[in-house]
């Protein structure tokens, strides 16, 4: 998951542009939302991130390789 996360993010972003949160810490987050059964209100609150825009990235990245079925 990882690595495919890691080559879209490099090939959508360029060199010096402000990157926001790592993406290991987006896999985190969406990994805690799918197997936690958590709300995304409190994923919010949690993490004090403005909104849950990264869980969504990385659910449209898997969606998109071959190797994931979601």
């Amino acid at each position: 998951m990882l690595k495919i996360l890691k080559e879209d993010y490099q090939s959508t972003h360029r060199k010096g542009e402000r990157k926001g949160l790592s993406v290991e810490f987006r896999l985190t987050m969406a990994l805690e939302y799918w197997l936690g059964y958590r709300s995304m209100r409190h994923m919010v609150l949690d993490y004090e991130v403005p909104k849950c825009k990264y869980i969504i990235w990385v659910k449209d990245v898997l969606k998109r390789s071959e190797e994931f079925k979601i």
